[in-house]
């Protein structure tokens, strides 16, 4: 997302400790759980500033959103479940993006997922990405034309999705050259399942248009007579759903069905992701998964470290990996 697409930042509210303060915080609180100064910050954040509550958070019953991830080598040996990961790459700033991609890159092998959701992929991203994944996957490129400057692919893990039936639709109305790609899959010795990668429209200012792409969308989610994902950057500001009367009967938000947790609420987050820290404290929803005939067993936010050798993260947007369980 380019920087001016932004509108309205939604802050916090509350004290914050003095910078010195906040820095020892997320020291000590990265030093005893073993993770970073960015999840550290999101806990903090997250608790009030209190130590003793974000560890809690951290150690507690509810599971934090980033420190272990939907075990998809386990779900393997269940045909009825699907790991999913979602992730808009930034691919058009050039800014470290050879490392950035194989910081990403390195995050999705540890995940496993059996299908992947990529928005924003540049040609030179897609060629690394087929280059150090081809082995694990299959590609399904979202170009609508071979000179297209960014688009949408899906990846399929090899061995546990059988690529059935690629189909490309264009928004009539886009001025972004935005897609909706659906791939028809068979997942091993489990049901026909249906997965909808796409990235709507950008900016404030084209909500009109963003809405009719998501009803389209939502329709052909809700048309599947077999289990439908749709997963990707939607854009997506909660008054724009409201808008078109909300999700439709039977199509559940993985966020929202796993639990809400504010850690994992925003996949957008200029307080968190210093790639976009110019933003102040813009903080926004953009990336979701939207399941039908499906039942979310876990939603989970990654690419919260930096990549090797730089100050910035994989990308601006943090990535979604969700579990689902497909219902007849």
């Amino acid at each position: 997302i380019a920087l001016q697409e932004v509108d309205s930042p939604d802050e916090d509210s509350g004290d914050i400790p003095p910078e010195p303060v906040c820095r020892r915080l997320c020291d000590q609180f990265a030093e005893i759980t073993g993770t970073d100064s960015a999840f550290a910050l999101m806990m903090l954040q997250n608790n009030g500033w209190s130590l003793p509550a974000a560890l809690d958070r951290c150690f507690g019953g509810d599971a934090p959103a980033t420190l272990a991830l939907p075990a998809a080598a386990s779900s393997n040996e269940d045909p009825r479940q699907l790991c999913v990961m979602s992730w808009n790459l930034d691919g058009l700033t050039d800014q470290q993006v050879e490392a950035r991609t194989r910081a990403a890159i390195a995050v999705l092998r540890d995940a496993e997922p059996h299908a992947v959701h990529l928005q924003e992929v540049a040609p030179d991203t897609l060629d690394l990405l087929r280059r150090l994944l081809r082995d694990r996957y299959e590609f399904v490129d979202g170009r609508a034309h071979p000179d297209d400057r960014y688009f949408t692919a899906t990846l399929l893990r090899r061995g546990r999705l059988q690529l059935l039936s690629p189909s490309l639709h264009r928004f009539e109305g886009s001025r972004m050259d935005r897609t909706l790609l659906a791939v028809r899959v068979k997942s091993a010795n489990g049901p026909e399942v249906l997965l909808l990668n796409t990235h709507l429209e950008s900016t404030k200012d084209f909500a009109a248009e963003r809405k009719r792409q998501l009803s389209t969308a939502l329709r052909t989610l809700t048309e599947s007579a077999k289990p439908a994902l749709l997963a990707g950057d939607l854009n997506l500001r909660d008054a724009e759903l409201q808008a078109i009367g909300g999700l439709p009967a039977g199509v559940l938000d993985a966020w929202s069905h796993c639990g809400a947790r504010p850690e994992a609420q925003y996949t957008w987050d200029a307080t968190r992701n210093r790639n976009i820290q110019n933003m102040g404290r813009a903080r926004c929803r953009f990336d979701r998964m939207l399941a039908w005939r499906m039942q979310p067993l876990d939603f989970q936010l990654v690419g919260l470290q930096p990549a090797a050798g730089t100050q910035l993260f994989p990308s601006d947007h943090w990535g979604l990996v969700g579990l689902f369980q497909l219902q007849d």
